[in-house]
Order: structure tokens, then sequence, then C-alpha cells
């Protein structure tokens, strides 16, 4: 807490020996409000619009200690080279918990690691794998890099992994949300009226595929409309040593090119509102 000159009796007594000598207190407030304070559009300018982008993930969910999967890990294994290891290494975050037991005592376990090599990105959480990029030229490097990662940790448990694809569509007349809303109204189900604003979210499953799609208004945007189409891939039946990547490699182009197949189509079906 800060307290005035009339708050400390040493300061009065100080003061009156010297009565033109200011305080460290009175110059640092004379200093406070000589400092013009910026309009609140300078305090919090508006947030510049990005562009859309496509992302490609690779998710492997399991038993997975994220204390071993870092950028000089990847190195070591073949999976990055010595310039993304750097990349990896300044770009690294990473969150630590107490280990669970009465009273929180033991060592702290590592729940989140991430880090960006370049190409592509790493996440990790005590029950996920995710690896993802932007750049759809390096999705097979997705593949390859997890493939060598769980090739490494055979002995670990695996429950399934995804093949994902996320993308934008831009609305140019009509806000995505109301679109959205707009079309489940259309539907004959009973909504509440009002300025309204939707999300769907649809799940298929055949066999041990199931498919599942999410398409949502932007946060960046209001007339950006985000898809997310995901390929989970339970993995049931397998006793002893199953190969994780094996079963990656030969899923993942065809998932990838489903998603690129029903972004098309769902593209071809959104009304062209904005050439009325």
């Amino acid at each position: 807490m800060f307290g005035g000159v009339d708050d400390y009796p040493d300061n009065e007594a100080r003061m009156a020996k010297n009565p033109t000598k200011k305080s460290s207190f009175e110059r640092l407030k004379e200093a406070a409000s000589s400092v013009g304070l910026p309009s609140s559009e300078l305090v919090i300018p508006p947030a510049p619009k990005k562009s859309p982008i496509d992302n490609w993930q690779i998710v492997v969910a399991g038993h997975i200690d994220p204390r071993q999967i870092f950028p000089t890990w990847l190195q070591l294994i073949g999976c990055i080279d010595e310039n993304e290891c750097s990349i990896g290494k300044a770009s690294l975050q990473m969150a630590a918990f107490p280990k669970p037991s009465l009273g929180f005592s033991g060592p702290a376990l590592a729940g989140f690691v991430q880090f960006d090599v370049g190409p592509f990105a790493v996440t990790v959480v005590p029950d996920k794998w995710i690896i993802q990029t932007v750049t759809e030229k390096y999705c097979s490097r997705l593949v390859d890099v997890t493939a060598a990662v769980f090739t490494k940790l055979n002995e670990i448990y695996v429950s399934a992994f995804g093949i994902n694809k996320n993308w934008t569509v831009v609305l140019k007349s009509i806000a995505a949300g109301k679109f959205l809303a707009d079309k489940l109204a259309a539907s004959g189900l009973p909504w509440p009226v009002g300025n309204a604003e939707g999300q769907v979210i649809y799940k298929a499953t055949t066999g041990d595929l199931e498919t599942n799609i999410s398409i949502g208004p932007s946060e960046l945007d209001k007339d950006w409309l985000n898809i997310s189409y995901n390929r989970h891939h339970a993995i049931v039946g397998h006793a002893g040593y199953y190969d994780v990547g094996k079963m990656i490699r030969e899923q993942a182009e065809n998932d990838w090119s489903s998603a690129v197949q029903y972004g098309a189509e769902l593209t071809a079906s959104i009304p062209r509102v904005e050439s009325n």
C-alpha cells in the first residue's frame, strides 16, 4: 500500500527541515499526472483480421507422458533437423502439475508440452499427442513423425487415433451464426424466436470408424464459417503389439481426401447469397 507524506511522521519531520525538497512519493505523483493517457482506441486496438487458414492434424489418444516429447528428442530419433530443433526449443511451452497424492506431495508432473518447429507444431497432454500443420505439403511429415514417435514408444497403450482437417468458408452477405440458425429453423424443429445463432455438430459411425463434423461461426470474423472434419479410429480387438504408425499410414491420405470431398460438397450446397 502507498501512503502520502502525512501518513509517515518521519517524513513530516524531514519535510519541516527542508520544505523545498519534495518527497519521492510527490515526485512520483507529479510524474504520473504529467503522462497523457492514450485514447481507448489505442489502449485496446481492434484485432486485425487474419486470413482464413486450413489446418491438418493427427491426434493419438493413449497413456502418453508429456515429459518425453521435446524438440531435442525428436531430433535424436531423426524426425527434425538441427535448425527445426532450435526453432522448437525457442517456442517451447510447458506446464507442470503436482503429482496427485495425499497432500499433493511428490515430484511435479508435466501436464502440457507444446512447441512449433516451423513446418508443424506438436502439443502433448497426458492422454493425447497432437501434431498439426497449416501447410498441406507437410501432411506427409505429420504421418512420418507420428509413426516414428509411436514406433519408439511401442510399449505404451494407445486406444485411438484421429485424422482431422479444419478450414473456413467465407460468407460475404450473411453472418455465419445467422446462416446456420436459418438452416436449423428450416428443419421444422421448434426453436425460440429472436436474434439467433446456430452451430451444427454431427456424428456418423461405421464399424470402428467415427466421423465427427462441426460447423459453427468463427471467433475471428462473424462472416467466417468454421468447419472441423474429424475421422476417429478406435483401436479394438488387437491383442499384443500393434503398429500404430502403420495404421495411421493406411488411413491418413484417405481421411484427408474425404475431408476435401466433403468440403467441396458443403461449399456447393451453401446458397450464394453474396451474388444476389
